[in-house]
């Protein structure tokens, strides 16, 4: 067991002995208190050893030089090192003036951590007051450096062309005495030179030496300011256009001939006669206007007001808008026009809100979600039907209603696509949007006013109905009367002139709606009757009346503005203004057709129907005041 182990560690000793490496160290000079210590291996005497490793870390120092971590490699058999002396400080105070800046080798210092290398130094020094120095600085074996040299002061002769005695020279902020010649005496010079308090010249001038410097100015011209009460006045000078509104005139000469000329002004023309300035106010050409109007009128100019109604006032010649205002009355805008020397008479007669309504509003419109409105204007209408009427429902109940307000009425059904572009969502298509309850319809009516800057119809609060605001000319869905006098198109005792919307002729002669027809698989059906759809269709399929309404034969129900009721009021022998329908109820009141219906009761003018669901064959119109 013994013997084992001996021979093991023999083993051991002979692959140290031949794992070994080592290589010699050679310094180039005998520095003094030479210390070597290794990093991965032994340094003895001048002799590096390492184990396995062919390279090798070592960090020399010596006094007065900078340590070095050297790396070596035993390959080379002798590594070679040589230190770096440490820097040494440089003193300046035996120069005339201490250096402002400081570069050795292209590197600034501060005056305090100037320091020279082994070596040659190029150093470059720059004063306040005396020229830049440079030099080279060989540094061997000394252990301080004292820089001695004569320096130059600094006197750089400055000649200054076209300098005028009104110019005045500032030189590092302060103003120095006027001169052609100035001499510079600072290595950096702020020269700044002003006429008539506008900066000629602002450059900073580097002294580096004594070479002379030159500057050029521009030649001294007298300028003649001018002010102007007006704006955009053009200048002529001896008939020449110079420009327009310009600030000053230069070089002039006594006898010129300056001209302002300014549209709707009189041309003004001065002599030059060694002025100092131009003070110009135009005189304006004049006409004068007076406002005749009984009705306590405002007139408003450029949102000042014109006191022109009891006696004339003057306003330079020209076209103006000018606004009207007074209370109970709309507002108004006239153009008119001012002549010279003359007097322009306006007699202005406000429209009231509702005459001003009617005047300015169009018979048909497309408003910003598409949707056509036609303008209907007042009338009455005795709805519901006679007792001799063979289609009559029982439910038919005549009242007599006077419109007196004029209304728009969209000439179809609100589409999909219409619907839920109001409401916020994408896509639709053409067809009548259906399966909307009451208070839905309503709903989008409220949100279509508010697109459109309308103050809201309806008054609702989480999907119930509170209320009406009839001072409103929002949207809203018509009323069962207004609905009723638009497709039968009464006389003007109210009286319709006809049972259903294409007369009165008890007999469809032809495909003029869309109906339950034969195809159409529904149950019931009008016999003998054929149309294109089988359900729902675009809106302007079929029949349109004679003043432009789609769809109120058939294609979809509608919903209409009015609570049902079949009461009758002790009222209904007189004609009701404007009436919108009982105040509450359960449901309310459906009119016309769709493409289920097939028979003539359903069909008539007066028909009627009530819900609070919504129905697939159920859609709506709308319709609002002009006032």
């Amino acid at each position: 067991m013994l013997f084992r182990l001996l021979a093991f560690i023999i083993l051991l000793l002979v692959i140290s002995i031949f794992s070994i490496k080592s290589s010699k160290l050679e310094f180039e000079s005998n520095y003094p208190d030479l210390k070597v210590e290794g990093k991965n291996g032994i340094v003895l005497n001048d002799n590096v050893f390492t184990l396995f490793s062919e390279s090798f870390v070592i960090l020399v120092e010596a006094d007065g030089y900078v340590s070095k971590t050297f790396e070596g490699n035993h390959s080379l058999g002798i590594n070679k090192i040589k230190l770096e002396k440490n820097p040494i400080k440089i003193d300046f105070s035996e120069l005339e003036q201490l250096p402002s800046s400081i570069f050795i080798n292209g590197i600034e210092y501060l005056k305090d951590m100037a320091f020279l290398n082994e070596g040659v130094n190029e150093i470059y020094l720059e004063f306040d007051e005396f020229l830049p120095l440079s030099m080279n600085i060989m540094i061997d074996i000394e252990d301080a450096y004292s820089l001695k040299s004569n320096l130059t002061p600094i006197n750089k002769k400055t000649l200054i062309f076209n300098l005028n005695e009104q110019d005045k020279i500032f030189l590092n902020g302060k103003e120095v005495n006027t001169s052609d010649i100035l001499n510079l005496e600072k290595f950096v010079n702020k020269l700044t030179i002003k006429r008539l308090d506008e900066t000629i010249y602002d450059q900073t001038i580097v002294a580096d030496n004594n070479n002379s410097y030159e500057i050029l100015l521009e030649k001294f011209s007298k300028k003649i300011p001018i002010n102007f009460v007006q704006k955009d006045v053009d200048v002529f000078l001896n008939n020449e256009f110079i420009g327009n509104s310009v600030s000053y005139l230069e070089n002039l000469s006594n006898g010129d001939v300056i001209s302002f000329s300014k549209k709707k002004y009189y041309l003004k023309k001065i002599e030059y006669k060694d002025q100092e300035y131009f003070d110009i106010d135009l005189k304006p050409k004049l006409g004068s206007l007076l406002i005749k109007n009984s009705q306590n009128a405002k007139a408003i100019l450029s949102k000042k007001e014109l006191k022109a109604f009891q006696k004339p006032i003057e306003l330079i010649i020209g076209n103006y808008e000018i606004n009207f205002e007074a209370e109970g009355f709309a507002p108004e805008s006239k153009i008119i026009t001012i002549d010279e020397n003359k007097l322009t008479e306006l007699n202005i007669t406000l429209l009231t809100y509702k005459e001003s309504a009617i005047k300015n509003s169009k018979k048909r419109y497309a408003n910003q979600t598409g949707i056509d409105l036609i303008l209907n204007s007042p009338g009455k209408i005795i709805i519901g039907s006679d007792t001799s009427e063979f289609r009559r429902n029982k439910n038919e109940i005549r009242r007599k209603v006077e419109i007196t307000r004029h209304f728009y009425l969209s000439d179809s059904l609100i589409t999909n696509k219409q619907y839920n572009k109001v409401m916020g969502k994408a896509g639709g298509d053409d067809l009548p949007v259906t399966n909307i309850t009451w208070i839905m319809a309503a709903i989008f009516c409220n949100e279509l006013s508010k697109k459109e800057g309308l103050k809201p119809f309806y008054i609702i609060n989480n999907s119930k109905l509170l209320g009406f605001d009839i001072s409103s000319n929002g949207y809203r869905l018509p009323t069962e009367s207004e609905w009723e006098f638009v497709i039968s198109m009464p006389n003007i005792k109210g009286e319709k002139q006809k049972i259903y919307p294409w007369g009165n002729d008890e007999e469809l002669k032809e495909t003029i709606a869309n109906l339950s027809d034969k195809d159409s698989g529904n149950k019931n059906i009008i016999n003998g009757y054929s149309d294109s759809h089988k359900k729902l269709s675009p809106s302007d399929s079929y029949f349109k009346t004679a003043s432009g309404y789609y769809d109120f034969l058939e294609n979809a129900k509608e919903w209409v503005n009015d609570f049902y009721t079949e009461e009758i009021s002790i009222n209904d022998t007189n004609f009701i203004r404007d009436y919108i329908g009982p105040n509450f109820g359960k449901t309310h009141v459906i009119k016309g057709s769709s493409y289920r219906s097939f028979n003539l009761s359903e069909l008539g003018i007066s028909y009627r129907d009530d819900s609070e669901k919504g129905q697939e064959d159920l859609g709506f119109r709308v319709a609002r005041w002009i006032y």
